[in-house]
């Protein structure tokens, strides 16, 4: 299970979707208020044919000597989730219905 766990951190460094951090930021931590890492652990589903180790980041997570998330310091904007009632009307409005599995991509690939 740690060499599967260490196989998905790796994946996710190469992609960029995860990046280490620097030892000098480590201290700089201690200093500032608006510095936040992400809390993860392992989801084990035995169950699944493909997918039976899975990390999940909590962002919601508020460290012992903090009183806010990471959550709690983003800025929310509107849900472009659809929702499921107009999903299923689309689906049987229309003869054939496609869905698509997305990859995974970078998320703050703006910022470079």
């Amino acid at each position: 299970m740690i060499l599967e766990y260490n196989k998905i951190i790796e994946d996710q460094l190469s992609k960029g979707l995860v990046e280490r951090v620097p030892t000098e930021q480590i201290e700089l931590k201690k200093e500032s208020e608006h510095v936040h890492y992400l809390p993860h652990h392992v989801v084990i589903r035995r169950d699944q044919e493909t997918t039976k180790l899975r990390i999940v980041y909590d962002g919601s997570a508020k460290p012992p000597d903090r009183d806010h998330s990471l959550n709690d310091w983003l800025q929310t904007g509107s849900n472009y989730t659809p929702q499921l009632f107009d999903t299923l009307v689309k689906f049987r409005w229309h003869t054939i219905g496609l869905t698509a599995n997305i990859e995974k991509k970078r998320l703050f690939s703006w910022l470079e």
